[in-house]
């Protein structure tokens, strides 16, 4: 069996689409475990209720589905806030590593059933879907629906947003800075050096071991104050 150049364009360009989609949901993943260990696997039901919210405004008010983007994006991030404060905040105050990633597992295993019922109680198990932008583009001779091309343009769109945005500002700075581990600090016209190492409700054991990778960090810089009064 040989592979036309047709079919193999079809195959390549499919790939990109799907991959484009999964890449962006892969980022909220990548900062919530590279950044604070905390390992969510309801992630994807967030993605689903977007989704599910997205066909109801479609389907009975008739709003378009790229404007219930304003809708839905605000409104994930606000119940996002909301279980962070109510669920995630507590485990990540004071906890070691291993216990924050095994207790946010089994958390997020909970809250995730609890989402898929809230689901299927609301939309049923039912396929749901509707027609939006069925228009074929054609394109060297292959076929492609355009509603996935848009998709897949604006999840690449976000995903470089998203880049730029790390890259140059200072919040993303600093979390390149914080999932690199590097530590900041200052030093102040008296020699003084000044520099976060904990909070207040952290435990003995990870106090030193922050206040050890400072004091490390501030000898390899070798700052004239850190020489004087180190």
């Amino acid at each position: 069996m040989t592979l036309s150049p047709t079919l193999l364009l079809d195959v390549v360009v499919g790939g990109f689409t799907t991959g484009g989609i999964y890449a962006l949901v892969a980022l909220g993943l990548n900062l919530q475990y590279g950044l604070m260990r905390v390992l969510n696997v309801a992630h994807g039901e967030f993605l689903m209720l977007g989704a599910y919210v997205t066909f109801s405004l479609h389907t009975g008010w008739g709003v378009n589905p790229l404007l219930t983007l304003l809708i839905t994006g605000p409104t994930a991030f606000a119940v996002g806030l909301v279980l962070h404060r109510l669920l995630y905040a507590p485990l990540v105050t004071g906890e070691a590593v291993e216990s924050l990633e095994s207790r946010s597992l089994l958390l997020s295993f909970g809250l995730m059933f609890v989402l898929q019922n809230a689901a299927l109680l609301i939309w049923s198990a039912d396929l749901k879907g509707y027609s939006y932008l069925a228009i074929p583009l054609r394109w060297l001779g292959t076929v492609f629906p355009a509603n996935r091309v848009l998709a897949a343009a604006i999840a690449l769109a976000l995903g470089v947003a998203f880049y730029l945005y790390l890259r140059y500002s200072l919040t993303g700075k600093a979390v390149r800075a914080l999932k690199a581990g590097q530590v900041q600090f200052r030093v102040d016209r008296a020699g003084i050096v000044h520099g976060p190492f904990g909070k207040a409700s952290f435990d003995e054991a990870r106090l030193l071991e922050n206040a050890t990778a400072f004091y490390d960090a501030i000898m390899r810089a070798k700052p004239a104050a850190a020489r004087r009064g180190l």
